[in-house]
């Protein structure tokens, strides 16, 4: 790939490639996460407490996501993507299947915004979760960031600036 001045970059240019940054940034709804949403809190739980405690994390998680959305104005639908889940806990971890299952509604929430198309394992090609120590109660939450799978953001890296000069969002295969 051909270095170039961005300061010589024309005015188009410097737009797709500012949209390939968002691209690659990816789209970030923050929750605090409730109890009774996880694996075994749902056990514990009347279901018609959990369906309106799961309405209310979708609502919320599609407001924000529109939000996030405004903010990216190019974003287009994902078909592909990878979904980060960080955990921030102040006390103890909370396991991997009960971090899976408080982030579902958020994760659907984002779908209906139309974040990603889908979270069926045919547009989700990667799913990670990591937990991160805070001091306080306070600072606990989840963040979910869907972003592009990495095939997509691979793609795009290898585009030219003369690709992006004529338009081309995707490298030939």
């Amino acid at each position: 790939m051909e270095k170039v001045n961005l300061l010589e970059i024309n005015p188009l240019t410097q737009e797709r490639l500012t949209m390939l940054n968002k691209l690659t940034e990816g789209i970030t709804v923050s929750v605090k996460t409730d109890g009774r949403l996880t694996k075994n809190g749902m056990k514990r739980t009347h279901p018609r407490t959990i369906n309106n405690v799961t309405k209310k994390f979708k609502a919320m998680a599609l407001e924000d996501a529109k939000k996030a959305l405004e903010e990216h104005p190019d974003w287009e639908t994902l078909k592909e993507a990878s979904i980060n889940i960080v955990s921030y806990y102040s006390n103890v971890p909370m396991d991997y299947d009960g971090l899976a299952c408080s982030v579902a509604p958020t994760i659907d929430g984002m779908v209906d915004a139309g974040v990603l198309e889908d979270d069926s394992p045919h547009c989700v090609k990667e799913y990670l979760m990591d937990h991160i120590k805070v001091d306080t109660m306070a600072e606990r939450r989840v963040e979910v960031t869907v972003t592009p799978h990495k095939n997509d953001i691979v793609c795009c890296k290898n585009l030219s600036i003369k690709d992006l000069e004529h338009g081309k969002t995707r490298a030939s295969s």
